[in-house]
């Protein structure tokens, strides 16, 4: 089944299976060996490299293996995604959904630069295909679940700056797209938008934005509810952060910038070799929890 899973280009699908299956028979080279190839697939070579080293560095693993990982290596792969220049919008949709499916199979691994720029590339295929859509092509593709795959994928682009702990202000882009869409969002989703937009501009210096957006948040978030506490704590922590930064630097908030899952399981190949640092407290990407 794993195996028809990599023929039919199901690679996230198929990675996920042989995590499982590896978590059971850690010492199966074969899983780990196909795992890696998933990866290699997905244009994540540092991750893939993590896995078949697992194969190279023991003694027991199968010559036959070794070759086939040896001749992967061999071969030349794009380092990135190419650009979204198709004129389909079929397949420009379809890419985006497994770009998407890749990014948060990626961010799994805490590998978050990779993760951010595979998102970035799903919100490119969305934007064409949108642009190139009309009247006869949306139905058929379901402009609302296009809409809220490019609203996930915006919110996980931030997740991925604020767990980098750098590029605020494309969290702060990338959020805005979705608290500022004219179409009307899903709720959920929105207001992960504005929980991690206000993060962005808090450690962007951006106090005021920080506080409206989380005020407006307050307003999403039904009375006595958990998710109106958290609200409330992160907006006490901002006006403490607020009032140290001024009593530091001098000087009122007007000289201040004006710019604009749970996923923290252990990864199998070590996590966040590609240039990536995580912060303390781990921010999910679009799936169960908040902000």
């Amino acid at each position: 089944g794993r195996a028809l899973q990599m023929q039919d280009e199901l690679y996230p699908e198929a990675s996920e299976s042989l995590k499982a299956f590896l978590l059971l028979h850690e010492d199966t080279f074969e899983a780990w060996f196909l795992r890696g190839a998933a990866f290699y697939h997905m244009r994540a070579p540092v991750i893939a490299d993590l896995h078949w080293r697992r194969i190279e560095e023991s003694p027991k693993a199968p010559n036959a293996l070794r070759q086939a990982v040896a001749e992967l290596r061999g071969k030349t792969t794009h380092k990135e995604d190419p650009p979204a220049t198709s004129q389909d919008v079929v397949w420009l949709a379809r890419r985006a959904t497994s770009l998407a499916k890749e990014a948060l199979v990626i961010f799994r691994e805490q590998f978050y630069k990779t993760a951010q720029n595979k998102f970035v590339a799903a919100v490119a295929h969305l934007d064409r295909a949108r642009t190139m859509a009309n009247a006869h092509t949306l139905p058929l593709l379901s402009e609302g679940h296009l809409e809220h795959l490019r609203q996930s994928a915006c919110v996980n682009i931030a997740a991925c700056c604020l767990l980098r702990q750098c590029e605020y202000m494309v969290a702060v882009e990338y959020c805005s797209r979705v608290c500022d869409t004219p179409v009307p969002p899903n709720k959920e989703l929105h207001l992960k938008a504005l929980l991690r937009r206000a993060e962005a501009r808090k450690r962007l210096g951006d106090f005021r934005g920080g506080r409206n957006d989380l005020q407006a948040a307050a307003l999403q978030c039904p009375p006595g509810s958990s998710e109106l506490t958290q609200v409330q704590n992160r907006l006490e922590h901002l006006e403490f952060t607020s009032r140290q930064f001024l009593e530091t630097e001098g000087g009122g908030e007007e000289g201040l910038a004006d710019e604009d899952a749970d996923l923290r399981g252990p990864s199998s190949g070590g996590g966040g070799s590609d240039g990536n640092s995580s912060s303390p407290r781990q921010d999910d990407a679009a799936g169960g929890g908040r902000g």
